[in-house]
């Protein structure tokens, strides 16, 4: 073998060697890379998991936190009744309403339940919620049932006792998320004018429309109203439905004011400013005459209901005859 054929050999022989390095060098790397990504996946999947865990721990806490909203209308109810502007058979739909709600925030399959379960604090919280579930479902079928009245001291207390059981949630909520903690800021009620024809102003049209729209329903309410007041004039069968119209009617007046407060999404002119606290008057004297009628039955009563139904009624042809103008415009 010559001199020549041996170094081209070694060459060969070398290249081949560095080949088979590099090949191994690759392998190696390969591997070494997918050893990586994998526990880079991992440990995205795990963050995405306790990030998802997360999210439904703080949707639990904030909807048991939000549940207190729930009260509200038993509260106003019982607030009304004290003051002689409802009268205590109104408490019975607002009070199983609010059964129903409590009923499905009390069961196991909560649409809010985090995949690794509820914590300690939870559970705390999951268990004296089906407690208030439990108590509430009995005091509601005993005040449908007339074993209690609306003035035992379960109902005068509820806001309280809701208020104590949301109060763990709440917190929990505000320590997982401290800005959402804070409450907005409220939004100023615009008052400029906008160029008509723009979407602005046609917002404008419309919030103007709904409101008087408000208005124009008085009329219907009024005359459902008035003829059940004719009819109970006639025998005290019709009392039930007077009260549940009268009810119709007060809901409908407080409606209306609250859409020419400037709280809704119109904004009232100076010579629309007179609504509101008129539909307060009148709602206010319903309220009084409603109760004064479900204690007494008296026609001296429905005399002076009367009166008002007849004021709601031209109101309420008033707000319809905009609404028409609105319309065409």
């Amino acid at each position: 073998m010559t001199k020549k054929r041996i170094i081209w050999l070694l060459v060969i022989a070398l290249i081949v060697g560095l080949g088979y390095q590099k090949h191994n060098n690759d392998v190696k790397s390969m591997k070494v890379k997918s050893e990586v990504e994998k526990k880079l996946s991992d440990a995205l999947a795990a963050k995405t998991k306790n990030d998802l865990n997360n999210m439904m721990h703080g949707m639990y806490q904030s909807w048991v936190c939000d549940f207190s909203k729930k009260v509200q209308p038993v509260t106003e109810v019982l607030a009304n009744i004290s003051a002689k502007k409802a009268i205590p058979p109104d408490l019975i739909p607002e009070l199983k309403d609010f059964n129903d709600a409590t009923r499905v925030m009390a069961m196991d399959d909560k649409l809010f339940r985090p995949d690794d379960g509820l914590n300690t604090d939870e559970i705390l919280i999951d268990k004296a919620v089906k407690n208030f579930a439990k108590e509430l479902n009995l005091k509601t079928a005993e005040l449908e049932q007339g074993i209690i009245s609306a003035s035992n001291p379960y109902f005068l207390n509820i806001k309280k006792n809701v208020e104590n059981l949301v109060q763990p949630a709440c917190e929990l909520y505000a320590a997982l998320n401290p800005r959402k903690a804070v409450p907005p800021s409220p939004l100023s009620i615009a008052t400029e004018t906008h160029k008509p024809g723009s979407i602005d102003a046609e917002i404008d049209k419309i919030g103007i429309l709904v409101s008087y729209d408000a208005i124009c329903k008085l009329k219907s309410s009024a005359n459902k109203l008035l003829a059940d007041i004719e009819n109970a004039h006639s025998s005290s069968a019709f009392k039930p439905a007077l009260l549940e119209s009268s009810k119709s009617s007060i809901y409908d007046l407080g409606y209306a004011a609250f859409s020419f407060s400037g709280k809704s999404m119109f904004t009232p002119a100076p010579n629309e400013l007179h609504w509101s606290p008129e539909f307060e008057v009148l709602k206010s004297n319903l309220e009084n005459y409603r109760y004064l009628y479900w204690s007494n039955n008296s026609n001296s009563t429905l005399k002076l209901m009367k009166t008002s139904a007849n004021k709601v009624q031209k109101l309420g042809e008033i707000g319809c005859r905009e609404v028409e103008q609105l319309k065409k415009s």
